[in-house]
């Protein structure tokens, strides 16, 4: 009576793994991100301000708003024409256009639509502080701190927010194309 109970029992079987597999699986393993990776993200995860030093003045800069991002890829735009462009290119598109730049720091540094606009109305046009910053942006301080300063700001743009735009412009493209198909076969 006992055989027929060990033979109802439910047996356990443990897969083992090959050592190909488990060279597979290690291969797979995404790397694990560094401290200085992870600081950055629990910094824009906890809007925690960044100083920097412009000219001997401290500015905090703070995860972009998206009033503001939208306003650097314009600029973003304005420069680069390339569809398929990385960001070597747009980075190489900024160091033959200093105006660019100026605009797109100035822009990160006040990060605020009643900053950056007269009344934050954007019809009035830029705001007295947006050209005064500007303006000492250009002539006052030293360029030199321009690249790395540009870096940080370009590091805090959301950037599924260039993706997102970027294919909804390709789907305004090809429903155009598609529309204008139509019409040309009738």
């Amino acid at each position: 009576m006992t055989t027929k109970k060990a033979k109802n029992k439910p047996r356990v079987i443990k897969a083992v793994l090959s050592e190909s597999a488990k060279q597979s699986l290690k291969a797979k393993e995404k790397p694990k991100a560094s401290l200085e990776a992870q600081e950055r993200l629990a910094e824009i995860l906890n809007d925690s301000p960044r100083l920097v030093s412009l000219n001997g003045s401290q500015w905090e800069i703070k995860a972009l708003r998206m009033g503001t991002q939208w306003l650097i890829a314009q600029e973003v735009i304005k420069i680069n024409k390339a569809e398929s462009a990385t960001m070597g290119d747009i980075l190489k598109q900024f160091a033959v256009n200093i105006p660019a730049v100026l605009d797109v720091l100035t822009l990160a540094l006040l990060n605020d639509k009643r900053k950056i606009y007269e009344d934050g109305d954007a019809d009035k046009g830029y705001s007295q502080l947006f050209k005064s910053v500007r303006d000492t942006l250009e002539w006052e301080c030293d360029v030199s701190k321009f690249a790395e300063l540009l870096l940080e700001v370009l590091q805090m743009l959301d950037v599924s927010f260039f993706i997102q735009a970027l294919d909804m412009l390709q789907i305004f493209r090809a429903r155009v194309t598609e529309v204008k198909r139509i019409r040309i076969a009738e």
